[in-house]
C-alpha cells in the first residue's frame, strides 16, 4: 500500500473512532464485538446493514431484509433483537 493511501486509510479509521466515541453512547463493559453482533445479525438475514449506532447502551441499526428496510435495537451484550419496527 502506497504511504499517501495508509495516512489516508488511517485517518479515516482513527475519524470514526473518534466520532463513534464522541457522538454516540459507549457501548457496556461487557458488550460483544460489534463484528459479532453483525455476524448474528446478518445470519438472521439482515442484509445489507447500512447503520449502526449505539444509543443507550444497546445498538440501533439500519438494516434490509426480503428487500424492507427495518429498524432493529439490539442488545450489544447477546446480540438479541429486542425491536424490530420497519424503517422511517
Amino acid at each position: 500500500m502506497k504511504p499517501t493511501v495508509k495516512l489516508f486509510f488511517f485517518t479515516w479509521l482513527y475519524s470514526l473512532g473518534f466520532n463513534a466515541a464522541t457522538a454516540g453512547d459507549i457501548p457496556p463493559q461487557n458488550s460483544l464485538p460489534l463484528s459479532k453482533v453483525v455476524t448474528a445479525l446478518e445470519k438472521k438475514g439482515f442484509t445489507p446493514i447500512t447503520e449502526i449506532s449505539m444509543d443507550d447502551n444497546v445498538w440501533q441499526v439500519e438494516a434490509f431484509i426480503s428487500g424492507d428496510e427495518r429498524a432493529l435495537t439490539v442488545d450489544p451484550t447477546t446480540a438479541e433483537i429486542l425491536s424490530d419496527q420497519p424503517a422511517h
